[in-house]
């Protein structure tokens, strides 16, 4: 396991643990991963998306407020 790989595991760990929304994106915009109070914005759960191309997310999602509004 390389120093990024152990470096996105342990901020992993931290965002579950928090209760504000944490998107975690590498330095090429790809989105590596979000929490709960994310998918509560974005509208999408991780274990159903996972990680995705930044090209590829900026273009799904959609932030909604809690009555699903845009």
């Amino acid at each position: 396991m390389n120093q990024q790989e152990i470096e996105v595991n342990l901020a992993r760990q931290l965002a579950d643990y928090l209760a504000l929304p944490i998107f975690l994106v590498d330095q090429e915009g790809n989105l590596l991963f979000y929490n709960e109070p994310a998918e509560k914005i974005l509208g999408h759960r991780y274990e159903e998306t996972g990680p995705l191309p930044a090209q590829e997310w900026a273009t799904i999602f959609q932030p909604t407020d809690e009555d699903m509004r845009p």
